[in-house]
């Protein structure tokens, strides 16, 4: 005897996406339970063209008391439950006709993929969203509403599938995302006060984190991971938010270290949290663990997609691979450049970040740059990352192509005399004193007393024949000699020679 299904869902204000949810599953389920708690667009039309049997609810700030009202309306064997912003994946469809084929005591989860296309960031979450139907079972939670624990007290089994439900919910504009939280907020709180767990307190500690309210999330979090109810991948993810909260909130990197390690220890798997720790150890500069969990990172972001935990978070594989090649610049690490390098979605970047890692696979790999294009590059490489392509332009390329290169850091007005030296150093390479001269003078107005930048200066003035500079540099820069005295002397014995010609 066939067995039946019953897609039981709640509803509010859902013309937006209820229409695609239905679609996905109108050919598979022969029950729709719609229960309404208080739609004033056209969410009810909508429905009904589906042939869904409608019902209404008063809202009294429950989910789960709405979600059990729609169980008792739900007469099918098997009932599967969704979001209007939810719908089942095409290639799911079989897989959850042959779970179904009989009639067992089970709770299916299926994996719950939330699409955020604004951010790059997704997550998915194995979630029990498909279980044989049963009178005495009911949810709990006014939000984030569970039925776990109801299957648990009729003694389900509890069995994983490939079943994928696409959620759309997060793929809106922030300013939604912080309406919606706000609302759960005020219920997940009012349930605290009376069911204080460490799962309510994981998805309080979630919701200050979304809404910008991060100093809020940490006495949550706290709590969540002293819980001996709440599971370790859940708690994995508080120690991440309480590692990254250290580290950027109060600049403490051995506490965010110590967080980090605890976390990754019960979920060693956790994408996010391989990234922290790849950011902690850069800062370190600890340059192979820091790579480590870069690859780590990478490779679980990848894997995961089709084997998921109870709840991953995902990113953008682009995000992971143009962290790691940032690490690689930081570090000249060619290696781990090329790896990433040649891994990235180059047509997925903006043009100035191409650009910036087209010339920095030149500069690790000490290929020839093409001159016309130098000045593109240098623009592309912004102020975090001059200091590494110094190290790499300075030994290894023709003075005109560093010309071109010091001459854009400088324009920028953020530079050091250093720097100046640089751009004075080349322009002597190619034979052209005046400007060598020019910045070095440059140089010694930002740093009179150099030793390279006085001797250099000594030097050119010499050699062009500018006495009264001469003098005037060797008067002002003997006193900075004081404790070299071989140059000191120098510089005396030239001033003696030129005393005729100034």
């Amino acid at each position: 005897m066939k067995t039946t299904l019953t897609l039981s869902m709640i509803v509010k204000n859902e013309e937006k996406y209820l229409e695609g949810c239905l679609s996905s599953v109108k050919d598979l389920v022969d029950e729709i339970i719609i229960v309404d708690t208080g739609s004033t667009d056209s969410t009810l039309e909508i429905a009904k063209k589906f042939d869904a049997k409608i019902f209404h609810f008063e809202w009294i700030e429950d989910f789960s008391a709405a979600r059990n009202y729609a169980l008792s309306k739900s007469i099918g064997d098997w009932i599967l439950y969704l979001d209007a912003d939810e719908r089942l994946a095409e290639n799911s469809i079989q897989e959850l006709k042959n779970v179904i084929s009989q009639r067992k005591n089970i709770g299916y989860t299926c994996v719950v993929n939330s699409i955020n296309e604004i951010s790059g960031i997704s997550n998915k979450m194995k979630y029990i969203r498909l279980f044989a139907n049963n009178e005495k079972l009911y949810f709990v939670g006014k939000a984030h509403e569970q039925i776990e624990k109801s299957l648990n007290e009729l003694n389900y089994e509890i069995k994983d599938t490939h079943i994928e439900i696409i959620h759309l919910g997060y793929n809106v504009e922030q300013s939604e995302l912080n309406r919606k939280a706000e609302r759960n907020l005020n219920l997940l709180v009012e349930d605290f006060k009376t069911s204080p767990i460490g799962y309510n307190a994981f998805q309080i500690g979630q919701t200050y984190v979304m809404l910008n309210k991060v100093d809020e999330s940490v006495e949550y979090f706290n709590f969540a991971i002293k819980s001996s109810s709440l599971n370790n991948v859940h708690k994995s993810h508080c120690y991440r938010y309480l590692s990254a909260y250290e580290l950027n909130r109060n600049n403490d990197v051995e506490k965010a270290l110590s967080f980090a390690e605890t976390g990754l220890r019960l979920n060693p798997k956790q994408v996010i949290l391989h990234v922290i720790l790849s950011s902690i150890n850069l800062r370190l500069q600890s340059f192979n663990k820091a790579e480590e969990h870069c690859r780590l990172s990478y490779k679980f972001n990848v894997e995961q997609r089709h084997n998921v935990n109870d709840f991953e978070i995902l990113l953008n594989d682009n995000d992971v691979l143009n962290h790691g090649l940032d690490i690689a610049i930081m570090s000249n690490n060619k290696i781990l450049f090329n790896d990433f390098y040649n891994e990235l979605n180059k047509n997925e970047c903006e043009e100035k970040r191409n650009n910036l890692l087209e010339v920095f696979s030149l500069l690790l790999n000490n290929k020839e740059i093409p001159y016309e294009k130098t000045v593109l590059y240098a623009e592309s490489i912004n102020d975090d990352f001059i200091a590494y392509a110094l190290l790499l332009i300075d030994p290894n390329y023709e003075a005109k192509i560093k010309v071109k290169f010091y001459e854009t850091f400088v324009a920028r007005k953020n530079y050091d005399y250093r720097l100046l030296n640089l751009l004075a150093i080349a322009y002597g390479d190619i034979g052209d004193i005046t400007n060598s001269i020019k910045y070095f003078e440059a140089s010694l107005q930002k740093n009179n007393n150099d030793p390279n930048t006085i001797l250099n200066l000594v030097s050119l003035y010499a050699s062009t024949s500018e006495y009264s500079k001469l003098n005037k540099l060797i008067d002002n820069s003997v006193p900075f000699f004081e404790s070299q005295p071989s140059i000191k002397n120098k510089l005396l014995g030239l001033k003696k020679k030129i005393e005729s010609l100034v």
